[in-house]
């Protein structure tokens, strides 16, 4: 019989290697974002290179490598690796529950990472707009209508409690105009506001929009309607936009970091065969905000501006993503810790040493830990600003907006020749 204190150590020592071999990406992500902001990408992928090495990570490389490629303006290339995520992912499946299949008494983080399911749709989003970078608008569209579908795909087949992507909705909007599908806008600048009603106010350009989809339409009845409820100065805005074929420019702006994963520990029970009551205590997943100094950014001309409205809460919608999955992985968990404890009161049966099978449950919980990993490189939000503007040349600015209100920096967007009804977009990531 192996003495009590060796099979404790070996067990315990297992479950260390296992945790260290686990960091490399968390280590490496961070670590990289410095890089990223100061433009030194190169050397960020050379670590990544170097140092996200295991094939259980392979997802979350090609996510970042995504990012990072995406920043330095490298879209083709930044594409390929989305792509790559993106053929991962649709190999393994939308709706499966990804912590089910993860083998009992393994560390959870040695699973191959599949990725959360805000994740998943964020991949074709950058794959769009790296589209829209490159001047390929059918490619863009395609992508961005994906990122509803794979939603509704998880809402109606995996019964999961979410929302529909707002940011993509009008995104789909704005490259229907562009492709001349006004039909298509209109729906899309509809289902925008029913995705997320409180864009009504906060983003008041989305209600012009309605309206002057309508008037191009010739829906009257509906423009009416329209002006009844959002007023006849919005109205009146939304014909003379119309009338004078205006020019819209769009700032797409990623603001900040994502929240960040950690592990805590939480007790909880259940009643075993015979009645008995079980209690277990297990680490559980959960994420933290990495709170950022630029909150928004402000477009300008040389006669008005705008400022820029969240879109898409990345930071909000994976805390709400999470604390569903980590609601279903409860129930597993608790079989993980009922049958860990089975198992060790086996090894003290079989041994006669009750202090054995202690020991041995003791290093069977301690193995396991909650998956930290997440995709770090992502900003906390996706902003929209919009300007209807008359045809013909604008020097146009933006101004990173701190969260006091103050500003925090300005940036010229060079003098702009614009036709008439011409869409024009332009993108912007802070990094503080």
């Amino acid at each position: 019989m192996l003495p009590s204190k060796f099979i404790f150590l070996r067990l315990t020592a297992v479950s260390l290697f296992l945790s260290a071999c686990s960091t490399a990406y968390e280590g490496t992500a961070i670590q990289s974002w410095d890089k990223m902001a100061s433009g030194n990408v190169d050397v960020a992928l050379d670590d990544y290179q170097d140092k996200v090495k295991s094939d259980k990570d392979r997802l979350l490389l090609l996510m970042d490598k995504g990012i990072l490629l995406r920043v330095a303006k490298r879209y083709e290339e930044s594409n390929i690796q989305f792509l790559e995520a993106a053929r991962i992912i649709d190999m393994a499946g939308y709706t499966d529950i990804g912590e089910e299949a993860a083998t009992l008494l393994v560390n959870e983080k040695q699973k191959v990472y599949q990725g959360e399911d805000f994740e998943k749709t964020l991949i074709h989003a950058f794959l769009a707009l790296n589209f829209i970078q490159l001047k390929n608008w059918d490619e863009a569209l395609v992508e961005v209508r994906r990122v509803n579908e794979i939603l509704f795909q998880m809402m109606s087949e995996g019964k999961r409690p979410y929302t529909l992507n707002a940011f993509a909705s009008y995104l789909g909007g704005l490259l229907y105009e562009k492709d001349a599908q006004i039909n298509d806008a209109l729906i899309s600048y509809k289902d925008t506001l029913k995705i997320d009603p409180n864009l009504e106010k906060i983003f008041p350009v989305l209600k012009i929009d309605l309206m002057r989809t309508n008037l191009l339409m010739g829906f009257q009845d509906n423009f009416k309607e329209l002006e009844a409820k959002f007023g006849k100065e919005l109205a009146q805005e939304a014909t003379e936009i119309t009338k004078n074929k205006s020019a819209q420019v769009v700032l797409i702006y990623e603001s900040g970091k994502s929240p960040q994963k950690y592990s805590s520990r939480e007790q909880h029970s259940r009643r075993a065969k015979g009645g008995s009551l079980v209690e277990m205590t297990f680490p559980v997943a959960y994420y933290r905000s990495r709170p950022s100094l630029i909150k928004k950014v402000r477009l300008n001309t040389e006669s008005k501006s705008v400022m820029s409205s969240v879109l898409n809460d990345i930071d909000a919608t994976a805390k709400k993503h999470l604390e569903d999955r980590m609601g279903r992985a409860i129930a597993k968990a608790l079989a993980q810790a009922a049958l860990k404890a089975g198992m060790a009161t086996g090894i003290g049966m079989a041994t006669n040493s009750k202090e054995l099978g202690l020991l041995a449950g003791i290093a069977l919980i301690a193995m396991s830990e909650a998956d930290t990993r997440s995709w770090l490189l992502l900003p906390e939000n996706l902003q929209v600003a919009k300007l209807y503007l008359k045809p013909g040349r604008h020097k146009l600015s933006f101004d990173f907006v701190d969260r006091y209100g103050g500003l925090s920096g300005h940036e010229d967007l060079g003098v702009v020749d614009l036709k008439p009804n011409e869409l024009r977009f332009f993108q912007v990531r802070s990094f503080n």
